[in-house]
This record gives C-alpha cells, sequence and structure tokens, in this order.
C-alpha cells in the first residue's frame, strides 16, 4: 500500500486551511495522520485509521474483529 506523506509546507498549507476553515489558530489545529473523523456528522464518533498501520488486507496483525469486554 501507497503511504501519503506530506511535506512540511504541505503540513503548513493543510494545518492554515483547517484553521481558517475552523475559525481557529493554526497552533490548536494538530495533524493525526492514524486519526479519521467524520467531517459531514459530527455524533459519530472519531476512529483510529487502521489501514496506516497494518499492510495485512485482512488486518490479522491487529486486534480488529475481537470482542473487548
Amino acid at each position: 500500500m501507497m503511504q501519503f506523506k506530506p511535506t512540511q509546507a504541505e503540513c503548513r498549507a493543510i494545518k492554515y486551511a483547517a484553521a481558517l476553515e475552523a475559525g481557529i489558530k493554526e497552533t490548536m489545529v494538530l495533524l493525526e495522520p492514524a486519526y479519521k473523523c467524520n467531517t459531514q456528522d459530527s455524533t459519530k464518533p472519531g476512529h483510529m485509521n487502521i489501514a496506516l498501520v497494518s499492510d495485512d488486507p485482512e488486518w490479522r496483525d491487529t486486534e480488529i474483529g475481537r470482542a473487548h469486554v
């Protein structure tokens, strides 16, 4: 799987755009590439982007699918 790694200039542009959209200071924006959130529905919780930590197409090397009580 090819992974996207933004340059420092691209990170600054992403943070600037996010801050501008949210109406906050750029220093408040944190880029977390392994975290996904739904920008269309804020009631849905964010979650880990499993594709960034597993190269296994069936995710056998993770605990996804196991019940945690």
